[in-house]
């Protein structure tokens, strides 16, 4: 997906704008002309389209200097500065609404529902689940090492690296209920004996939100967001998180931190008279899953 996106990229933007400049002849200015073009296209593009059609250019450039063996010249890609968008998250009573719709609707849904939040899958992820990725020994957990993308089972994840992820005693149990015959090679079909595809996922998930009575579109990233805020909110690492989501960049995985909720109000209210035989209260329920929060792995001190 992220290579279609990038010629998507070339063909839709970066060539129009800029096919007939040879690469060794790009600078910075050229990336002005590439925002420019893009900011005046009908219907509006977004900031972060732009951002990903200007940074698709440099790498190009930089990668083609480094096969020639020479040194890239200095660019200013000129990025626009965006606002952080926070992620979409059910909050806890509501994810557990959730999961007992879920139920309801039916085995395979509530399956799909835990795999996302209590698991952390991604939609592509849950798509190509073979019953060969669920281990039971020595411990129950899911091995993650292929994506389904365009009907087609691709190698690896988005990560780029198999990944293994524990499983809650629900989600076991959920899995187990499921029905199977021996020639079954991917845990969840739709008709036809076929695998899931991303509207099948969409459809199932809004039959479990309207089942549960919440406002929703059936987006599976909403219940990846909610399994990585829930760990947050628990004060693990975020280098464990991080493995769990299967981030290339801790930076990814940072966005959730605005989940440690109460800190800013725990440190104000520490000012007010008498909040000394407070303070160790604090630390040892808050301070001390902040500390674990932003603890490096073993090792790496």
């Amino acid at each position: 997906s992220t290579i279609d996106s990038q010629r998507g990229i070339l063909r839709n933007h970066i060539a129009p704008a800029l096919g007939s400049v040879r690469v060794d002849a790009i600078r910075t200015k050229h990336f002005g002309r590439l925002k420019r073009a893009m900011s005046a296209k009908k219907p509006e593009l977004s900031g972060k389209t732009i951002n990903n059609a200007l940074t698709v250019l440099l790498c190009m450039v930089k990668f083609w200097y480094e096969r020639e063996g020479l040194m890239a010249p200095r660019f200013k890609a000129g990025l626009i500065k965006l606002d952080e968008v926070e992620a979409e998250f059910y909050e806890p009573a509501e994810y557990e609404q959730l999961v007992n719709a879920a139920a309801d609707v039916g085995p395979d849904v509530h399956a799909l529902v835990l795999l996302m939040g209590d698991a952390g899958l991604r939609q592509g992820e849950v798509c190509a689940l073979h019953w060969d990725d669920i281990r039971h020994e020595p411990e129950p957990v899911l091995r993650l090492k292929r994506s389904r993308y365009k009907n087609e089972d691709q190698p690896g994840t988005k990560g780029r690296k198999p990944r293994t992820v524990p499983m809650t005693p629900r989600l076991v149990a959920a899995l187990q209920a499921l029905p199977r015959n021996r020639r079954q090679e991917h845990v969840f079909l739709r008709r036809g004996d076929l695998p899931l595809t991303a509207k099948a996922v969409q459809y199932r998930l809004a039959k479990a939100e309207t089942r549960a009575g919440i406002d929703g579109t059936g987006l599976s990233h909403k219940l990846r967001h909610t399994f990585a805020t829930r760990l947050v909110a628990q004060g693990v690492p975020l280098w464990v998180i991080k493995e769990l989501l299967g981030h290339k960049d801790l930076t990814t995985t940072q966005r959730y931190l605005h989940m440690i909720i109460g800190a800013a109000s725990q440190a104000i209210a520490s000012l007010s008279p008498g909040a000394s035989s407070r303070a160790q209260s604090l630390t040892s329920s808050h301070g001390t899953a902040h500390g674990t929060m932003m603890a490096p792995p073993p090792g790496q001190t």
